[in-house]
């Protein structure tokens, strides 16, 4: 897995006294030689074998063994490039950000980056390996800024994240490969290779949600990454403010399904001093036209209930809403803030940072995902005490604005299923659940409204975009449930 971690495949061989077996392992598939025994003298042998396995590794050509081609030493990248950028570009590689080799599938390596393209400040380079069919996070941001600019939505453009350029690396071997499962039969049953395909992204550096020393900063981000414009519907309802989220323009507007909402993807930058959220990570995003519930992927933690369960064949927008809910309820749990050590070389700043011992919703992170989704589904029917720590007891009543919004929706859709049930084929008098906002009680606006009404450190957060004055005639889904 280490060396997956910096490679496009690794072969390697287990030796067993005078058995030899080689195993070749890519991003997709790991395959296994029959065994080479040495002990055995007749014809075609073992040692005959080897000597042939030998053979064909030396003929193997350098670009067909070639370790991660585009690196031509420890720290240059030479890439591509393209006529608008002027050619072939240098990446001189420095400091690593992120590296996971356990992430399986994709073992992403994010590291800082320099190159004379782009001489105003560092970049990020981003090496992946991802599905060969999915697109390019460069491809749905260039959608993205496209549409902004086009529909004149260019405050969208502040929380997106900049990719300079992206290149796909083709390695023969993974064809090779490729090629070996498309006449082959299986004792158990059909497998379809998935090709895995190394991506290279240089983008623009963002700082990290655990860089910032405020809550009022913390609850600013977080709604820049979902707050976003908000516009006058008429058509079947009166005086009724719908906010559109960022996340939800992308939704909308280009087409763009995120499908990995988890604090690691809410960042931000900085615009004439003040800050502005930027959702990023688009590697498992898809087009809304493609979308169903086997498309979704990313952290079970962050999941909505019913895609955890099965329960739901179509991922819903409020699915995402759910999912939302936990990123916030996660990082205002499992958080807090305080100065860091002296010595830490940033001068023992105030900063979000892990608590120490056991963690409110531990148990959700040893779950299998049935298991974690009827937890979910327990937290919001019992309308469990929603636990934080001290620092972020400021987004409780956001909290549990929402909590009780999701409580009052689904017992509406169970007590609409019951009554499915209950009638059986005699559904002519039955109307129509509304599943898409859970009979009305999670709307685009359900996860915005509550921040009109924050009080002490996050008073008055900045919605980006508001042309509308607010009126509290107009909030018909604003009212909190419960207290």
């Amino acid at each position: 897995m280490e060396l997956l971690s910096n490679h496009p495949h690794v072969t390697v061989c287990l030796v067993d006294r005078e058995r030899i077996q080689f195993y070749h392992a890519n991003h997709s598939v790991v395959l296994i030689s029959s065994i080479i025994d040495l002990s055995l003298r007749k014809d075609g042998g073992g040692i005959d074998k080897l000597i042939a396995v030998l053979i064909a590794f030396r003929r193997l050509s350098l670009h067909d063994r070639r370790i991660m081609e585009p690196v031509q030493n420890a720290t240059i990248l030479r890439l591509e490039g393209n006529k608008e950028l002027g050619g072939p570009i240098e990446v001189t590689l420095g400091t690593a950000i992120y590296l996971y080799p356990l992430l399986v599938g994709r073992s992403t390596m994010v590291v800082y980056g320099m190159s004379s393209r782009w001489p105003e400040s560092r970049v990020v380079v981003k090496i992946s390996w991802v599905d060969g069919c999915r697109v390019s996070e460069k491809e749905f941001m260039d959608k993205a800024v496209e549409e902004a600019t086009k529909s004149g939505h260019e405050w969208a453009l502040n929380h997106l994240p900049r990719f300079f350029y992206a290149e796909d690396v083709n390695d023969p071997t993974y064809r090779s490969v490729q090629e070996l499962f498309k006449m082959a039969h299986f004792a158990n049953r059909e497998y379809t290779y998935r090709q895995r395909q190394m991506r290279i992204v240089v983008q623009e550096p963002l700082h990290p949600l655990d860089t910032l020393g405020n809550v009022r900063d913390i609850g600013q981000v977080i709604l820049d990454t979902t707050c976003g414009v908000c516009s006058l519907l008429s058509i079947c309802r009166s005086l009724f403010i719908d906010t559109y989220l960022v996340h939800r323009w992308l939704y909308d507007h280009p087409g763009i399904f995120h499908g990995d909402l988890n604090p690691n993807n809410i960042m931000y930058r900085i615009i004439e001093g003040q800050v502005h959220g930027v959702l990023t990570d688009y590697d498992l995003s898809s087009w809304k036209a493609t979308l169903s519930s086997k498309q979704v992927g990313g952290s079970i933690l962050f999941m909505a209930q019913e895609i955890l369960k099965g329960t739901s064949p179509v991922h819903l927008y409020r699915h995402d809403v759910e999912s939302l809910f936990y990123v916030m309820l996660i990082i205002c749990g499992h958080h807090t803030i305080s100065h860091t050590r002296v010595g830490s070389g940033d001068g023992g700043k105030l900063r979000v940072i892990m608590r120490a011992g056991r963690l409110p919703y531990q148990s959700w992170l040893e779950e299998p995902s049935d298991v974690l989704g009827s937890l979910k589904e327990s937290f919001f029917s019992n309308m469990e005490v929603i636990k934080l720590s001290s620092s972020f007891e400021g987004f409780r009543m956001w909290l549990q604005d929402l909590q009780c919004h999701f409580c009052k929706g689904f017992v509406l859709k169970n007590s609409h299923e019951l009554q499915g049930k209950t009638v059986g084929s005699h559904t002519d008098g039955l109307a129509l659940f509304d599943d898409e906002t859970l009979g009305g009680c999670i709307d685009y606006s359900t996860f915005i409204e509550p921040v009109r009404r924050l009080t002490g450190d996050l008073k008055g957060l900045v919605i980006r975009y508001d042309p509308l004055p607010y009126s509290p005639r107009a909030l018909t889904n604003s009212t909190p449930l419960c207290d």
